[in-house]
């Protein structure tokens, strides 16, 4: 326990001792406590202090749960417990407000309310090799889920915050939102790699074989089955807010092992989540990849080199309307991420000679940089209620994980480490960084 941890248990003891003998703590109706809890927020696996009174006659066979969830409990006393937040469903990313009870035979001694964060997965190596952490937003110490020598990498959130889905080396793995549960879903002596939740959860859509060709599977790992069945690289699928649909690029000139089939022209195609109904929405000279649909399944931005080493498109849901929504032809422009409302998009740019990250509305009007450093900002993942977003920035010597409002203004270090700290996720957002 550190030193914060410490003089919080002596100031909490103290209170737990001065409200024993009120009327708060022993109501004339004879009913539960009323439970006092610090902090009175936090993510799945945070430490939470429970204060309140006659816990220690019914130590060993008394629970906490946090809405009927039984939480770990660290440290009992008569008047003070320690516990860690369960995994709660927190849907879209919203915060959750739950009932914490203190219960033993079927009786309730005690009862308080917390309210559940959705927290920020981030990759860190400061362990030698790179694994998946949570953070909250707010602040406190980030919390591992994984350790494994293999490269643990790409977390994607289950839509109700409950799951995680990862990459670890060619490996799909999942696991709970504490960490615990994992399991290998594929890669059995092939690549499978960018998973991706369908919206409702059921669903897997990945990357798999040497030719890459688009799967889905059930959430369990059973039912794999081959949506896209062509020549070529089919990459980087993700599902319209429906579940109906799946986008992804292809380049379907290329052959596994004929150097002179490259051309490096990849276009944007959407299927049917059954493998029916491939259509091609782009067909031009240059690359159009890494698309992503817009939180309503209306649009879809992906990047393209077609104007410019960089640009960022929208076009609408059946390949319409394609709009250079950045035009700025001498610099890269990359890492779309649409706004929780999909007003807006966040992006990151070279445009100023060094990565910064910008704010646009979604047809490309009102242009606004949020960050303003000679060192790289990168990687913008909206919070779930559009107020502020996580990115990740060499400001302070290594790459580490901030957080700031949307409007760009008290940027905060989350991550305090000498080791790699990068890639932030809060929602369902993931993004293939561009490097300089």
């Amino acid at each position: 326990m550190n030193r914060y941890r410490w003089c919080l248990f002596g100031v909490l003891l103290v209170v737990a001792v001065s409200l024993s003998a009120c009327d708060f703590l022993f109501p004339d109706d004879g009913g539960p406590v009323a439970l006092q809890l610090s902090p009175a927020r936090g993510i799945v696996r945070s430490e939470v202090i429970v204060v309140g009174e006659g816990f220690g006659a019914v130590q060993g066979t008394g629970a906490v749960t946090f809405d009927d969830v039984p939480a770990t409990v660290l440290s009992w006393s008569d008047t003070i417990l320690t516990v860690e937040v369960p995994v709660i469903a927190t849907p879209g990313g919203a915060s959750v407000l739950v009932e914490v009870l203190v219960a033993a035979e079927g009786g309730t001694i005690g009862r308080g309310e917390f309210t559940v964060a959705r927290g920020i997965l981030f990759e860190s190596e400061r362990f030698g090799h790179r694994d998946i952490w949570v953070i909250d937003a707010e602040g406190g110490d980030p919390i591992q889920l994984t350790d494994d020598p293999a490269t643990e990498s790409w977390p994607c959130w289950s839509h109700d915050g409950t799951r995680i889905l990862y990459n670890r080396g060619t490996e799909i793995r999942v696991m709970n939102a504490d960490g615990s549960g994992n399991v290998k879903l594929e890669g059995n002596g092939f690549v499978a790699v960018f998973p991706a939740w369908s919206p409702d959860g059921g669903s897997i859509a990945y990357q798999r074989g040497e030719m890459s060709e688009i799967y889905v599977m059930d959430s369990d790992g059973s039912g794999q089955r081959n949506v896209t069945n062509a020549l070529g690289i089919d990459a980087w699928p993700t599902w319209s807010a429906d579940g109906s649909r799946i986008v992804f690029h292809a380049d379907r000139n290329y052959i596994v092992g004929d150097s002179d089939s490259m051309t490096d022209d990849p276009d944007i195609y959407v299927v049917n989540a059954d493998g029916t109904g491939e259509t091609r929405l782009t067909d031009g000279p240059g690359r159009d990849f890494l698309p992503n649909w817009s939180p309503d399944g209306s649009r879809i931005v992906f990047i393209s080199n077609r104007e410019g080493p960089g640009e960022i498109f929208v076009m609408n849901a059946d390949g319409s309307g394609q709009d250079n929504v950045t035009n700025d032809p001498g610099a890269a422009d990359g890492w779309p991420s649409w706004s929780p409302d999909g007003t807006k998009i966040a992006f990151q740019s070279f445009r100023d000679g060094n990565g910064e990250i910008y704010v646009m509305n979604a047809d490309g009007s009102g242009l606004s940089r949020l960050t303003a450093n000679a060192v790289f900002d990168a990687g913008p993942s909206w919070s779930p209620d559009g107020t502020k977003i996580a990115f990740e920035s060499e400001r302070d010597g290594n790459l580490e994980i901030y957080v700031m409002n949307a409007d760009g203004s008290d940027p905060r270090r989350l991550t305090d480490h000498t080791a790699f700290d990068g890639y932030p996720v809060w929602t369902e957002s993931r993004w293939i960084p561009v490097r300089p």
